[in-house]
C-alpha cells in the first residue's frame, strides 16, 4: 500500500477542513457528535441521545481549522456542546459530520472519557481536536 507525501497529506486535509475554495466537499459546516463508545469507520458506535445533547455545529473556514501542518490539522476555536440537562452517559469519543450530518468524515477518542449530568457542559478546548492524514 502507497501512502500520501508530507505534503499532499496536508493538502488531503486542508481540502476538507477550513479551505473555503473546496467547501462543497463537506459544506460550509461541520457537525460535531459525541458517544459512548467507538463509532468505528462503519458509525456503528452509539451517539449521545437525550440530557438537552444536540450536535455541534462550527463553520468551516480557516478560523476554526487553520491550515494542517506535518499531516495533521488541528481546531481553532472550542468545540462546546449544549449545557446538559440530564445524565449523557460516559462519553469516550467524537465524531465530525459533513453539513448535512449525513456523512461521518472522521472521528476520535477524547484525551480522557466524561460523565456529564445536569448542569455540566463538555468541551475540547481550541487545538486539543486534531485530526491525522497518516
Amino acid at each position: 500500500m502507497g501512502s500520501l507525501s508530507d505534503f499532499f497529506e496536508n493538502v488531503a486535509l486542508d481540502s476538507i477542513f477550513g479551505d473555503n475554495h473546496n467547501s462543497a466537499l463537506v459544506g460550509g459546516i461541520i457537525q460535531f457528535a459525541l458517544y459512548t463508545n467507538d463509532p468505528g469507520e462503519a458509525v456503528s458506535g452509539t451517539e449521545v441521545v437525550g440530557g438537552g445533547y444536540d450536535r455541534v455545529s462550527v463553520t468551516n473556514n480557516t478560523t476554526n481549522f487553520p491550515d494542517a501542518v506535518g499531516g495533521v490539522k488541528t481546531t481553532g476555536v472550542n468545540i462546546m456542546w449544549p449545557e446538559a440537562t440530564g445524565t449523557w452517559g460516559t462519553v469516550t469519543h467524537w465524531a465530525a459530520f459533513d453539513a448535512d450530518s449525513t456523512e461521518m468524515i472522521c472521528y476520535g477518542t477524547l484525551g480522557s472519557s466524561v460523565d456529564p449530568d445536569a448542569g455540566d457542559v463538555v468541551w475540547i478546548p481550541s487545538g486539543d481536536l486534531t485530526i491525522g492524514a497518516d
